[in-house]
């Protein structure tokens, strides 16, 4: 009797306890949800939303039968105890030093996922590992997943058939080309990096994992290396076939129909092929009835891993959330009037002025006349990454309607992203230039300076209202490239 009330007594202590370190790690990891309400308000995601409601409708049929107490803070194990610690104390080097904002929402679902590992049994927490990591690959992360790791890979890809389509008599004059290429061939980058493909594979390689109860073994891994080499060998086939359409006249128009059809193709015949060697190797379990046990047992113990999780997280709340920088205060001189050129410097509002001081970077908006074209720019430098941004996200943000975007050469060694808006007759032309290399692919623009090539970058974003003399249109371009060129020798463009 006695023993039974201090137990009930400890237990209530254990859930006070506990509800105090989930209020603790959600304001810890509070920029990792609101990072998932932004994207989704931003970007809705129907896939995401009807995946939840797939999985929520599954979680409840499965377990109405189950006969266990939830949330009962008594399943502290080594390694769930210790996962959540490391993942805990990751996320804020990750968020202080690596700053993408990806990786830290991952890290933080993840760091939340362990925490409710101590109040369920251990066979109910695996069962949900599956719906979970589903859930986190249809957050809407499709353009970060584009830059941090669809880029890599694409690059891989350019690389190889840059080699081979020399060796076979093709005239690259490098992978920048190639690069050029694909964005030509459409008009988002995500889709030519060749992750929206490996992301969808995945997700049904991971749905199919559970549909049908495959075990996690060497068996599941060696089908899941399959699915990645068989995607990623058909993106080397369309990045070819895109070279290679290129190169014959005539066909340049019809090159962005094979670019989807050979996409999509890839990804249906290598999820095909997952299904049948899963079928000849008898991974399917689906017949199979899973049971699953009640696991409570309670210990004294508890408390004491609570108050040390508790305090674990109270200091960690003191870290820095990011680095201060060191904003750049010289103003950027890059352009002067004369006969055919004029400029008007404009101030910007204070929401702007916040944006571009959040990363210490440096910004002016003007005014602008070229012969018969008027507009308006922001040119933009910073001593981050992340100071500069997409250009077409910049834009959406402002709430624009974006009609289309597409990558134009001025000329071969200077492309342009065009952006055109519904119901607007306005466009824009960006790009981003260091002194040796000119591009409009922000993914390219964040490999090369993450990679240490290329550290000083511009981005260089006009607005034309009249956009018909397309001559004059070129002339401007070329004129601002060079001005942004000579600049880079000066001591206003370096990073201080």
């Amino acid at each position: 009797m006695y023993k039974n009330t201090l137990s009930n007594r400890l237990l209530l202590k254990d859930y006070a306890l506990y509800g105090i370190l989930v209020i603790l790690f959600i304001v810890y990891i509070f920029q990792a949800f609101k990072y998932i309400y932004v994207s989704i308000t931003d970007h809705f995601d129907a896939l995401f939303i009807l995946m939840l409601l797939a999985i929520s409708y599954w979680v409840i049929q499965k377990n109405k039968t189950v006969s266990f107490t939830f949330f009962k803070p008594v399943y502290f194990y080594k390694w769930n105890t210790a996962a959540f610690i490391f993942t805990a104390c990751l996320f804020p080097f990750v968020n202080y030093y690596v700053r993408i904002n990806l990786f830290t929402t991952a890290i933080g679902l993840i760091g939340f996922y362990l925490l409710l590992s101590f109040t369920i049994p251990k066979a109910v927490w695996k069962n949900g590992l599956i719906p979970f990591a589903l859930l986190l690959m249809c957050l809407p992360f499709g353009r970060q997943l584009d830059t941090y790791i669809g880029f890599p890979l694409r690059m891989l890809s350019v690389d190889f058939v840059a080699s081979q389509m020399t060796w076979f008599g093709f005239n690259l004059n490098s992978r920048d080309t190639i690069l050029i290429i694909e964005n030509k061939a459409s008009q988002v980058d995500i889709d030519c990096s060749g992750i929206k493909g490996l992301w969808v594979g995945l997700i049904f390689f991971i749905a199919y994992t559970w549909i049908n109860k495959i075990k996690l073994n060497l068996k599941w891994l060696g089908l899941l290396l399959i699915l990645i080499i068989s995607i990623l060998f058909f993106n080397i086939i369309r990045v070819s076939t895109l070279v290679m359409l290129n190169s014959i006249q005539g066909l340049e128009k019809g090159v962005q129909y094979f670019h989807y059809s050979i996409a999509a193709f890839g990804i249906v015949l290598s999820c095909l092929l997952v299904h049948f060697l899963a079928i000849y190797f008898k991974l399917n379990n689906s017949n199979q009835t899973e049971i699953l046990t009640q696991e409570v047992e309670f210990k004294e113990h508890n408390t004491k891993y609570l108050v040390v999780l508790n305090v674990l997280i109270l200091i960690l709340l003191t870290f820095p959330q990011k680095p201060e920088y060191k904003t750049i205060k010289k103003a950027i001189p890059y352009l002067k009037s004369n006969e055919n050129f004029s400029i008007k410097t404009k101030s910007f509002n204070n929401g702007e002025k916040a944006v571009f001081e959040k990363d210490g970077s440096a910004a002016q908006k003007f005014e602008l006349k070229y012969k018969e074209i008027i507009g308006e720019a922001i040119i933009v430098i910073g001593n981050d990454w992340r100071a500069q941004h997409k250009p077409e996200l910049c834009f959406e943000a402002a709430g624009n309607n974006l009609q289309s975007v597409q990558t134009l050469l001025v000329n071969k060694s200077f492309p342009v992203k065009f952006i055109q808006f519904n119901k607007q007759e306005s466009v824009v032309y960006s790009w981003f230039q260091s002194p040796q290399i000119i591009t409009d692919d922000y993914s390219y623009r964040n490999w090369l300076e993450l990679s240490g090539k290329e550290s000083n970058w511009v981005l260089m974003n006009i607005v034309i209202h009249n956009n018909s003399n397309k001559q004059q249109v070129q002339e401007l371009l070329q004129f601002l490239n060079k001005a942004i060129h000579q600049s880079f020798n000066t001591e206003t463009i370096t990073k201080q």
